[in-house]
């Protein structure tokens, strides 16, 4: 099966299997789409206060943000669902809510086997060795053991939304952090933050420490 590895701006690498590349990008193609997410949670939800009043916080690059308002807007409602309230007066809130919304290209090699005809499918002439089209060295098991490889670079996005909920109350106490990803061709962040958001949200505040693989539907609008 070909594969791909994806490699972050620190150097981080992964591989994937194209099929699943595949998938990913096909679920743009046709409706309703698919927005596809990896949700990952950590909680000390025991420790809530039943008192669930809030008010949002922001970082300083979006202190006069409208489209951090719009993202808001929507996790409110999403919290309301969970017994939150937001507070009528801000100095009486209980907890905070913060929300962290990224996106960060990610580059992505895909690898093509072939095999030249002047070598036997598991190597090359002398000793089951040969060398690449490039000229790089290849044995009989891929790149520096033998099947010869074509690489092309393309690039996706990922975006991100964390939230943090922390007391107003307590010093350094945090009672949720969460984090939402999704992958895909475009780097424009508003038309997915809704499913983000939604993703994130189901089966609130799920599992500690583990990460939850969510699909979201979309309905394509009009036009």
């Amino acid at each position: 099966m070909k594969t791909i590895r994806t490699k972050t701006p620190r150097g981080i690498v992964h591989w994937v299997g194209m099929a699943s590349l595949a998938m990913l990008l096909a679920a743009c193609a046709s409706g309703p789409r698919i927005v596809r997410t990896e949700v990952t949670s950590f909680d000390s939800w025991s420790t809530v206060p039943a008192d669930k009043s809030y008010v949002f916080a922001r970082t300083l690059e979006y202190q006069n943000s409208l489209e951090m308002q719009s993202y808001e807007d929507i996790v409110r409602d999403e919290l309301r669902l969970q017994g939150f309230q937001l507070a009528s007066d801000p100095a009486r809130a209980q907890m905070t809510v913060t929300l962290r919304p990224s996106v960060v290209g990610l580059q992505v090699r895909v690898r093509d086997p072939f095999y030249d005809p002047f070598y036997r499918p598991w190597g090359g002439w002398y000793g089951g060795y040969g060398y690449g089209r490039f000229g790089g060295f290849y044995g009989p098991w891929g790149p520096g053991w033998g099947g010869l490889s074509y690489y092309d670079t393309t690039e996706i996005y990922r975006r991100r939304l964390e939230i943090d909920i922390d007391s107003r109350t307590v010093s350094g106490k945090r009672y949720y952090e969460g984090r939402v990803d999704s992958t895909g061709e475009s780097n424009a962040l508003a038309p997915v933050m809704p499913a983000l958001i939604r993703a994130l949200f189901t089966d609130f505040p799920g599992n500690n420490g583990q990460t939850r693989r969510i699909d979201v539907p979309v309905e394509r609008r009009p036009g």
